[in-house]
């Protein structure tokens, strides 16, 4: 391997280019597995790399429309935080989403919305809550027109919950 770098580099890198996706999604599993770990190496790449972070900011706010656009967010979330003290509200909470997280929020929905099934379980709750807003046939009371009243009554006064009144 020593004898032959150049040749054993342009090996990795034809493999990575023929199976980038599976690369990928190995590296991410990998990530994810053991978290921690993921941000001990990271912490420990920016401590080898100071002078190589330093440069790629100076890189990044060499834009001035991007270093003006980060300045100007960093100034609005100063100002909303400055404003809700003053009105004596908590500070705006703000979770902040790992990439493990956010691939599996991801992969989540994806099986949600590819469901197979989920139109027929769309129909099914449709036809249900329909069902639950017809008037019954047993019964002439109307359920009032504001359903969002904190206990919705017929015009008898009696409490409408999922059963109907009698």
């Amino acid at each position: 391997m020593a004898e032959n770098r150049e040749k054993v580099r342009e090996y990795y890198n034809r493999y990575y280019e023929a199976h980038r996706d599976e690369v990928n999604a190995r590296a991410a599993a990998r990530r994810d597995a053991d978290p921690e770990r993921t941000k001990q190496i990271t912490r420990q790449w920016a401590d080898r790399n100071k002078e190589r972070r330093a440069e790629l900011q100076r890189n990044r706010r060499s834009d001035p429309e991007v270093y003006k656009s980060e300045l100007e967010a960093i100034a609005s979330a100063r100002r909303l935080k400055r404003s809700l003290s003053r009105a004596g509200l908590p500070p705006k909470l703000l979770h902040a989403t790992p990439a493990a997280e956010r691939r599996v929020n991801e992969r989540d929905a994806d099986a949600y919305f590819n469901d197979p099934s989920r139109p027929e379980h769309l129909r099914q709750f449709t036809v249900f809550a329909e069902s639950l807003n017809r008037r019954p046939s047993t019964c002439s009371r109307t359920v009032p027109a504001c359903a969002s009243s904190p206990k919705p009554t017929c015009r008898h006064g009696r409490a409408l919950g999922f059963r109907l009144c009698r």
